[in-house]
């Protein structure tokens, strides 16, 4: 008689006559999360409306308190490793933040000092918001919180859409803007070298910091302005600005926005013109690398 299985044998592996799941069907469901999980942070990350309104031209007042604020990183006589002691309050901030917007566009930026009107539980004292249009109508919006010092850099929180960043994170990307506005310096200085200290009231921001040069300092508008495309406006207000004989930071902004706008330019595009002109009298080695489709025009300009 034949042999009978032994039903311990028979047993031993009962999932033996279950087909295996295959690989690919595997890949599949981990595609699938990776995707859900891409989806949800898309959802939490973006908006369909700006947390900032759309910026307006700066006023006289605006220019004025923006220069007065920034002179002591742009001076002529600022050395790199010279320690400043830089204050502004609410009206130079909203200077600087008018002409970052021009600067910025078509992003928009605003800083505020006293408690966030969007997070009134904040205990934060300086408050910015940053905005970018993307496509299909929608936004990204990032708020940052300035709490003052920690371990030696800028105590800073970051929210982006409805996503709060971790400390670490928020932390990496200053210290990798910093170190990518200065790629220029043969030898950059560290954020937590270059920021000694952060006080933060409801009236004013104070900061020790040592500055990285002139050049340096004015250099970052090369960065984020980019080129406009109206190289025409370019020229005309750089030759404008270079035949007053001056490198005065103060000077060139007040005359600059003093000027008018140029026929067919929008007000955005001639404020971004402008800022861009200033650099290039302010720091002739940057003058090139800003002038974009404006070089042949200004090459007949005073140097």
């Amino acid at each position: 008689m034949p042999k009978q299985p032994d039903p311990a044998e028979t047993s031993a592996h009962p999932d033996d006559d279950q087909p295996v799941q295959p690989r690919a069907s595997r890949l599949k469901r981990l595609l699938l999360l990776l995707l859900g999980i891409i989806v949800v942070l898309t959802a939490l990350m973006l908006s369909t409306a700006p947390a900032v309104p759309p910026a307006s031209a700066p006023n006289a007042a605006d220019v004025t308190a923006a220069s007065d604020a920034l002179k002591d990183l742009t001076d002529k006589d600022t050395r790199r490793g010279q320690q400043i002691a830089l204050t502004l309050d609410r009206q130079q901030l909203a200077g600087i933040t008018a002409l970052a917007s021009q600067a910025l566009s078509p992003a928009r930026v605003t800083a505020t000092l006293g408690p966030d009107k969007d997070a009134p539980e904040s205990t934060a004292a300086l408050t910015a918001h940053y905005s970018r249009p993307l496509l299909l109508g929608l936004w990204v919006n990032v708020r940052a919180e300035v709490h003052g010092m920690q371990d030696g850099v800028p105590d800073v929180t970051v929210r982006v859409g409805r996503l709060p960043l971790p400390r670490w994170l928020s932390r990496m990307a200053m210290q990798t803007a910093w170190g990518w506005a200065q790629d220029d310096a043969p030898d950059p200085l560290p954020l937590d070298e270059a920021i000694r200290s952060i006080s933060v009231t409801h009236d004013a921001i104070r900061m020790v910091l040592v500055s990285p040069g002139r050049g340096a300092a004015l250099a970052g508008l090369s960065r984020i302005t980019g080129n406009t495309a109206d190289g025409a406006a370019v020229a005309t207000l750089y030759c404008a600005l270079a035949a007053t004989d001056t490198s005065d930071f103060t000077v060139l902004v007040r005359h600059a926005f003093a000027m008018p706008v140029t026929r067919g330019t929008s007000p955005v595009d001639h404020n971004r013109s402008t800022l861009i002109a200033i650099a290039m009298v302010a720091v002739p080695p940057y003058r090139e690398r800003l002038a974009g489709t404006a070089l042949p025009a200004i090459r007949a300009c005073p140097a």
